[in-house]
């Protein structure tokens, strides 16, 4: 309940207070722009990432009703759904469960995250202002993540089958007594990491971890 709690602070009513702070201003000049941060994972949602698209399904679901309610007063919300970016944000992200099941989801969480088809922070920025800039109510980019939510939405049942089958293919879930099931970020499992071949595909990763100074 602690880890639903924290993610739905963090990413729902983080957002929602930012919404309710700007928002007087901008009916008061009946224009403004806003944009909301969330995610795939609150279009799909992943297996092991259960708490995170909680709170991104909740906050798309804000951008899209603040989408229609606000149109009359002149202010366009514009919902953003990125993918995995290469952005080093990895080693932030947190990993719960005993220390082999920590270490093997920042495996395949890291690796995802670092792939040269990622989009950078750059060019999410430039999608994402201009979408802004042309009155877009929602981007979802890359566009194979595009694809995937509209595949997913035509068809639940065959993208919730692909869930399962993605779910074999992750780690085992924790099998370790409870008081060794903890919480850990990644930056001190990557430290402690004498994989060469995590090493060798996380290189991008890596580079991004300095370039946007998340150490």
């Amino acid at each position: 309940m602690e880890d639903f709690e924290r993610i739905m602070a963090i990413d729902f009513w983080g957002t929602l207070y930012a919404v309710m702070a700007v928002l007087p201003g901008m009916r008061a000049r009946k224009a403004g722009r806003m944009a909301l941060i969330t995610s795939i994972g609150g279009k799909i949602a992943t297996p092991h990432l259960l708490t995170y698209s909680t709170a991104k399904f909740a906050t798309v679901g804000l951008g899209e009703g603040l989408t229609a309610e606000l149109a009359p007063e002149g202010i366009q919300v514009t919902t953003v759904v990125p993918g995995l970016m290469r952005t080093g944000s990895h080693i932030q992200a947190r990993f719960t469960g005993g220390e082999n099941q920590r270490e093997a989801d920042f495996a395949w969480f890291a690796t995802g995250a670092s792939m040269p088809i990622d989009p950078s922070a750059g060019s999410a920025a430039r999608t994402i202002i201009d979408a802004i800039r042309h009155g877009k109510s929602e981007v979802i980019f890359p566009w194979y993540m595009s694809l995937a939510s509209r595949a997913n939405g035509a068809f639940p049942g065959l993208g919730n089958r692909a869930m399962r089958l993605f779910e074999l293919l992750l780690p085992d879930r924790p099998s370790e007594p409870t008081e060794l099931v903890t919480t850990e970020p990644g930056e001190p499992i990557e430290e402690r990491s004498d994989s060469q071949i995590l090493e060798t595909l996380t290189t991008l990763g890596r580079a991004a971890e300095t370039d946007y100074n998340q150490r």
